[in-house]
């Protein structure tokens, strides 16, 4: 099990773990980024479910550039991929609030659905990160 504190590091940058993002799901966490260049930023940091070999860390980090170049608001940016302890964690742009998935659990444990206007935006944002995505050469 990964501990806060831990810190990874891989191509000169490095990735400290902080605890579980409050909003997300449990297997995201807040990190520290430190780049190559000096800079830092806070991260959301997704861990896992793949576990490190070769062929999954050269999938993740193939990923990278293609997903960093995708802007569109549905979208949080991927900076990195790299191993932590036995898993992959890739490393987001911070955003701060609620996933969509944490949203509809609170939203079952109330016997609440979301209003069908707001669940047509949402699929349609949905369909337009997924067409940015594939857009990408």
């Amino acid at each position: 099990m990964l501990s806060c504190g831990a810190e990874y590091v891989v191509a000169k940058a490095s990735l400290k773990l902080m605890g579980t993002q409050r909003g997300w799901a449990s297997d995201v966490r807040e990190g520290i980024l430190k780049r190559p260049d000096g800079t830092q930023s806070l991260v959301s940091v997704r861990m896992g479910p793949e576990r490190v070999t070769p062929e999954t860390l050269a999938a993740g980090r193939a990923s990278v550039p293609l997903l960093a170049g995708v802007r569109e608001g549905a979208l949080v940016p991927l900076e990195v991929v790299l191993p932590a302890g036995e898993v992959l964690a890739r490393a987001y742009s911070r955003v701060d609030g609620v996933s969509a998935a944490r949203m509809l659990e609170l939203l079952r444990t109330r016997a609440q659905v979301v209003p069908s206007r707001i669940a047509v935006e949402i699929v349609a944002s949905v369909a337009e990160a997924l067409a940015a995505v594939y857009a990408v050469d």
